[in-house]
């Protein structure tokens, strides 16, 4: 997820939050991965029956070329250090 459901909601998010509860809800183990929203938001919470990780949001200006790879190497570091073995399925989320 590029942001978390309740912390920015609109529509691609409310999208990603209702398939992550639909595929709990069907007995799926769901870790959804996305930036922060503050600097106080804790990296880890469980919610309604999933896991919610958060990595620090980076702060690139809008042409700077980290910008590209940020997610993957934020989502990559806060998988490390919480993910408990290899996951079966990962799906990207995003509107375009």
């Amino acid at each position: 997820m590029l942001r978390f459901h309740p912390d920015a909601p609109g529509g691609s998010t409310r999208v990603a939050w209702d398939e992550a509860r639909f595929l709990t809800g069907r007995g799926h183990e769901v870790w959804a991965v996305c930036p922060a929203a503050g600097d106080r938001d804790p990296e880890r919470i469980d919610r309604d029956g999933f896991r919610v990780l958060r990595y620090p949001a980076p702060r690139f200006r809008t042409f700077d070329p980290r910008r590209a790879s940020a997610h993957q190497r934020g989502t990559a570091s806060v998988l490390r250090r919480h993910l408990p073995g290899p996951p079966d399925v990962v799906h990207g989320h995003a509107p375009l």
